[in-house]
């Protein structure tokens, strides 16, 4: 057998086992980011559209974090135009580095507790530049959305400070946790894990949603990871 037939039987044999090994990472990367469903889901008390829908998206987020802003107006966009298509369920997940994270959730849930868990969360993704730079506590909150949202002053501090919200969060962040969420936002989607910020039709393409361009696309931004 010459040298050069020698060399092509390397090389091909070498490429066939390059490939294999590709392929093997793919399936244990595939298999490590499917999880059923009700591991990712927690009690759905902040949930939008159809709790019937096939589509099941569980959202890990931080009030605090950048990123998530930034899919928080891709999200709220698509729950808008397909609201029966869609069940999705927002979860907690302040990172270490966000030292206001967690009393932001807090706040978001003081509110959920009458009724305006949503209005609150937007107001807080909306807002994220100025209370990041402010003194929090139930009662800056309170002043900024508070009032107009109608909601009772006594009854937000109180839930703000309550071990019930507490335990709420900190549910949600075991969960978190015990899925081994790295980075922020991860969404699960039917139990598929997806890291970062997706494109409006990325979402559409991914769920088999009928075409719907009504924004242009997010700038990219990569998640945030737990430091």
């Amino acid at each position: 057998m010459t040298d050069d037939i020698k060399l092509s039987i390397a090389v091909i044999v070498g490429t066939l086992l390059l490939l294999v090994g590709i392929v093997g990472v793919a399936k244990v990367l595939d298999k490590t980011s499917q999880v059923p469903i009700d591991q990712t889901i927690g009690d759905r008390r902040n949930f939008k559209g159809n709790k019937d829908a096939a589509n099941v998206i569980v959202e890990f987020s931080d009030f605090e974090c950048p990123a998530c802003a930034l899919a928080y107006s891709t999200v709220d966009q698509l729950i808008a135009d397909y609201p029966s298509d869609l069940n999705i369920e927002f979860r907690h997940y302040p990172l270490p580095q966000h030292t206001k994270a967690t009393q932001a959730a807090y706040a978001a849930e003081a509110a959920g507790k009458q009724g305006k868990f949503w209005e609150a969360h937007d107001w807080l993704f909306s807002n994220q530049a100025m209370w990041q730079n402010a003194e929090i506590s139930a009662e800056y909150f309170y002043d900024q959305f508070g009032e107009n949202l109608s909601l009772d002053k006594d009854q937000f501090i109180g839930d703000y400070n309550s071990s019930e919200i507490a335990q709420f969060v900190d549910t949600d962040l075991k969960a978190g946790q015990n899925l081994r969420i790295s980075s922020t936002p991860t969404f699960y989607v039917n139990g598929k894990e997806y890291a970062g910020v997706l494109q409006y039709q990325d979402w559409v393409k991914l769920l088999s949603l009928p075409d719907k361009p009504t924004i242009t696309s997010s700038p990219t931004i990569t998640p945030e990871p737990t430091k």
